[in-house]
């Protein structure tokens, strides 16, 4: 409790349960880089409620930035922001318009959550949306 816990992450899927790949099926870093969704920078922090009421925890999210995001479909530019959830509570960063993929968009952007002890299995979701898209891109 109270450590902070700071990371570039991912926005790629993971690979499926049980997929392997080989030595043979590694791609170039030219593929890797076209096929690259892009990196979000997280930082995370548990601590203890100092309130006398339930929940016993303060479960902190901060999205700093982000880079390489992926513009839209058939254009040069996104509008991207990030959908935080815990516990079906919902929090979203401000959209951040007309990103390119040079470009590293900030937030800079603190979300509380209530936590339990009793339920520190609870899954924290990421999502990288565009204000114009249809689709969402899991993280």
């Amino acid at each position: 409790f109270g450590q902070v816990w700071q990371e570039w992450h991912s926005l790629n899927p993971p690979p499926k349960k049980g997929e392997i790949v080989e030595a043979s099926q590694k791609k170039k870093k030219e593929d890797l880089d076209a096929e690259d969704l892009g990196r979000l920078l997280l930082e995370v922090k548990l601590k203890k409620n100092r309130a006398s009421d339930a929940p016993d925890l303060i479960l902190r999210v901060s999205v700093l930035e982000a880079k390489r995001l992926q513009p839209k479909p058939r254009s040069d530019s996104g509008d991207p922001y990030f959908a935080v959830e815990f516990e079906k509570v919902v929090k979203r960063t401000q959209v951040r318009f007309k990103q390119t993929l040079l470009e590293r968009p900030t937030w800079s952007e603190t979300f509380e959550f209530p936590a339990f002890s009793d339920r520190l299995d609870s899954v924290l979701m990421i999502r990288h949306m565009d204000q114009n898209e249809w689709t969402k891109d899991k993280c």
